[in-house]
């Protein structure tokens, strides 16, 4: 590791007043400007991820693009930042310059590998030919063929003497000679995994997007906002006519998502209708700011009702009825992907993704078994001190989803139940766990549709003008009980989601495209850009854990709810698996989250729709917390009574990424850590010197007027700035 040059101004107090690093390498200058460079390009080029992370500029006028042509954009785009990564020279770069461009190079790889098919796959009776393009150069040549040549993006493929197929750039052919087959694919056609993507599901779709926009997401301040809303609006049926043809092109292609996924979704579509004043859509035009003039007001409003009779109602219908009408009787009865062609392949690559691992689903669903055998164990030996010792746990999960102290009377009670854990009980301590504690608030806020999430965290904005938000669904608030509180509390705020979001957005040494993440369309993973899911979710549950260290699981009950939501993290590796694996059927994952999660009914159904809908991505949450407290365990057996768990902790939430990243930071920390155990005693060795020196100066400077004092001061200062820069200097080897 490169050694910083620096000096150290300490006050007459003692107290680091400044370190100035030396400038900027050259390599550190490219990497910025690189991570600069695709953080415009992505604010840029997905504008509604830009609004949900609070950005306000021209973008704001525009809806983001469904087309395969726009994803090879996307394509040749990073192709291009990732050749610029892999010039970066890393003997130069500082600790976190070097997880920042990892974890840069990691999510590259990961969108151009998953999104754009980067083999090419020919066929010619008995010889195979497999081509793997892009930045890859193998060329494999099996079988007939006599010839292959790649020229930059011309392709040759020689037969014998009796077949030549020539693709250059887009360009694709389908050649049949005889008995001979040759299919060359070509530019768009080279599509991956997105081809897996159902642009419209009870989770993802304009239904849901359009209305959270106007609801949320919009910066709506002056006349200018309001006529990029309404820009929005009327670039709708460009966007509609881009997912319509993604929808074909599932029924095309057969590859249809299962009709649960589906569930709720022409409701959805009904709920924006009605007159166009009464929509959702026309409410932010209702009370406009005062700002704008009265004559404005009144031509906006009649824009908006415009926009929305021309644009909206007819192209959301048009979608609505296609659905209802062509799609969802072709959407497959089964639920797991592995139904699908090359589902199984597909299925391994949502793990991976999810989980940032090589686990196979096997593997997965074997680790959850023990999971939920572990916590079983926990649970009865809880069990008894209620009374309800040599119970099942079907038996003692019922028992509590019946018992009526621990359902809300209402949904005010719900929320204020939940605002008094996180306010009051949880969030006074956060300085045991943390070195420094953001002091941003987040919101506990209710949603009243019934396909909402049980439960989920929505990031602040990045102004800080929107505040990180705990939202639960209180459409139905029985399915919600009290011995739920202080987990789910822990997972989604403090020290949660919210915390975790808040240390790395407020960090200035973490690039924006680390402090933001996109989730829009999230269910077109693994066809994305990762959000480090493993980490994020690992932290939350890991949050779960730490109530326990904490003291915040103060009976029985709470702490039966602790473990029946880690049974239900444990039991999401066996029925993900299960179903989209292993042949499980929807009734035996409902039987065994039943029988081994105290959820209710309600919020079982809600659970399975949503694995089915989103593969693998249940699995990430145990994942990751097992690999946390791996690291945690390691670190502490390494550095014995030098480990800090506020420290700790700072480490892993500023490396967040995928888990072998987040493990190279942890064996970082751990080697520093170690060099302090060695570096010290030297030091002390030698600052004994230097006082020894130093004292014999002071007899000496006594005898002088009395300045002997402020001789003194000045010696420990110099003694202080030179320890510590020993100390750094050593750090930084």
């Amino acid at each position: 590791m490169r050694e910083l040059e620096m000096t150290l101004m300490v006050s007459n107090t003692g107290t680091m007043a400044h370190i100035p690093l030396s400038q900027p390498t050259p390599n550190t200058t490219d990497l910025q400007n690189l991570m600069q460079d695709y953080w415009h390009w992505k604010t840029q080029n997905f504008p509604q991820f830009t609004s949900e992370v609070g950005i306000n500029d021209d973008t704001a006028g525009h809806l983001d693009s469904y087309s395969l042509a726009h994803l090879e954009q996307s394509k040749v785009k990073c192709e291009q930042l990732l050749s610029r990564a892999e010039k970066i020279d890393t003997t130069s770069l500082s600790p976190d310059d070097l997880v920042n461009l990892k974890i840069f190079k990691y999510d590259m790889t990961t969108f151009l590998e998953n999104s754009m098919g980067r083999a090419l796959v020919v066929v010619m009776g008995r010889a195979l030919i497999v081509l793997v393009m892009g930045r890859a150069s193998a060329v494999v040549v099996m079988g007939r063929a006599s010839a292959v040549v790649v020229m930059g993006r011309a392709l040759v493929v020689v037969m014998g003497r009796a077949l030549i197929v020539l693709v250059m750039g887009r360009a694709s052919a389908v050649v049949v000679m005889g008995r001979a087959l040759v299919v060359v694919v070509m530019g768009r056609a080279l599509v991956k995994y997105i081809k897996y993507f159902a642009p419209v599901t009870y989770t993802t779709g304009p239904q849901k997007d359009l209305k959270n926009l106007a609801e949320i997401y919009m910066t709506l301040n002056d006349y200018h906002d309001y006529q990029k809303l309404l820009s929005r609006y009327g670039e709708f049926p460009r966007q509609a006519e881009e997912i319509l043809e993604l929808l074909n092109g599932n029924m095309k292609n057969g590859l249809m998502p299962s009709n649960w996924s589906m569930v709720g979704v022409l409701e959805k579509f009904d709920s924006l209708g009605g007159p166009d004043e009464d929509s959702v859509f026309y409410k932010p035009f209702i009370h406009l700011p005062q700002n704008i003039s009265a004559e404005d007001q009144v031509t906006l409003r009649e824009q908006a009702r415009e926009k929305i009779k021309k644009d909206l109602f007819p192209f959301l219908k048009k979608l609505r009825d296609f659905i209802e009408r062509d799609y969802m009787p072709a959407t497959r009865p089964e639920i797991g992907v592995s139904s699908l062609e090359g589902g199984h392949d597909y299925y391994q690559a949502c793990l991976r993704f999810h989980t940032s691992t090589n686990l196979t689903p096997q593997e997965v669903h074997n680790l959850g078994l023990a999971e939920v055998d572990r916590i079983e164990k926990l649970v009865q030996k809880t069990a008894a001190e209620i009374g309800m010792e040599g119970k099942t746990f079907s038996e003692i999960s019922q028992a509590l989803r019946e018992d009526p102290d621990q359902g809300f009377s209402n949904k005010e009670d719900v929320l204020s139940t939940y605002r008094n854990a996180v306010y009051n009980a949880i969030m006074p301590l956060m300085p045991q766990l943390f070195t420094t504690v953001p002091q941003e608030n987040v919101t506990v806020e209710g949603d009243d549709d019934p396909n909402a999430s049980f439960a989920m965290y929505r990031t602040a904005s990045i102004d800080g003008s929107r505040l990180g938000s705990f939202v639960l669904n209180t459409h139905n608030y029985a399915m919600h009980k009290r011995y739920e509180v202080t987990a789910l509390s822990l997972h989604e705020t403090v020290p949660g989601h919210h915390l975790h979001r808040l240390y790395t957005q407020r960090n200035p040494s973490m690039p924006n495209f680390r402090k933001f993440v996109d989730y829009t369309r999230s269910t077109a993973s693994p066809s994305k850009f990762p959000f480090h899911v493993a980490f994020t979710e690992g932290w939350g549950l890991y949050s779960e854990f730490l109530g326990e260290e904490l003291g915040l699981y103060q009976d029985p009950y709470q702490r039966l709810g602790r473990y029946s939501y880690e049974l239900i993290r444990a039991s999401r590796l066996v029925v993900d698996t299960g179903m989209h694996a292993l042949g499980w059927s929807h009734e035996r994952a409902s039987a065994f989250l039943k029988d081994h999660t105290a959820a209710t009914e309600e919020g079982i159904q809600i659970q399975i729709k949503r694995y089915i809908t989103w593969p693998g991505q249940a699995c990430s949450y145990k994942i990751g917390e097992m690999k946390i407290k791996e690291l945690r365990h390691k670190a502490q057996i390494a550095l014995g009574e030098l480990f800090s768990l506020p420290e700790f902790h700072g480490v892993l939430i500023l490396c967040t990424g995928p888990l072998n990243i987040v493990e190279e930071c942890v064996d970082n920390y751990i080697e520093r850590q170690s060099l302090v155990t060695k570096k010290i005693p030297e030091l002390e060795k030698e600052e004994g010197t230097m006082k020894s020196d130093i004292n014999a100066e002071n007899e000496i400077v006594d005898e002088t007027d009395g300045a002997a004092s402020v001789f003194g001061v000045r010696n420990a200062v110099i003694l202080t700035s030179s320890l510590l820069c020993s100390l750094l200097q050593h750090l930084l080897r």
